[in-house]
């Protein structure tokens, strides 16, 4: 029993471990950035077209509402752009998170490989060179 248990462990370890390494794959963070792009928009033309305002200023305002900064300066007013607004942002706020988690992913594993092949420089690195 305590064989399968290892089995089972080392299973469920090395699944993890495959999942995490296609979480860090530039390929995903290529379409999960697609995806948030084009959810900006589709949103951009949602807006556009229910609250009557130029589709560069959607852009700003999904833009500014999905990195959770909101200055304010627009808000939805009908009651249709409220209903898509909450709608859009409960989905779009999933997407950019996953989008910025995958970055993060992305560039923790970069780092990781520069400071592994590459150490930091140090003091010791400055005087190696030098004779007394």
């Amino acid at each position: 029993t305590s064989e399968a248990q290892l089995r089972r462990a080392l299973d469920g370890w090395c699944h993890k471990r495959w999942v995490k390494l296609q979480l860090e794959s530039p390929r995903i963070l290529f379409l999960v950035a697609v995806l948030t792009v084009a959810w900006v928009l589709v949103g951009s033309g949602a807006f556009t077209a229910l609250e009557g305002w130029e589709y560069r200023e959607s852009v700003y305002f999904c833009f500014i509402t999905l990195t959770t900064v909101g200055y304010g300066d627009y808000a939805p007013q009908t009651d249709g752009g409220r209903i898509w607004w909450f709608v859009w942002v409960t989905l779009g706020l999933g997407v950019m998170i996953l989008f910025l988690s995958l970055v993060s992913n992305v560039l923790q594993t970069c780092g990781r490989s520069v400071v592994h092949d590459h150490p930091p420089f140090t003091m010791r690195h400055a005087t190696q060179g030098r004779r007394s």
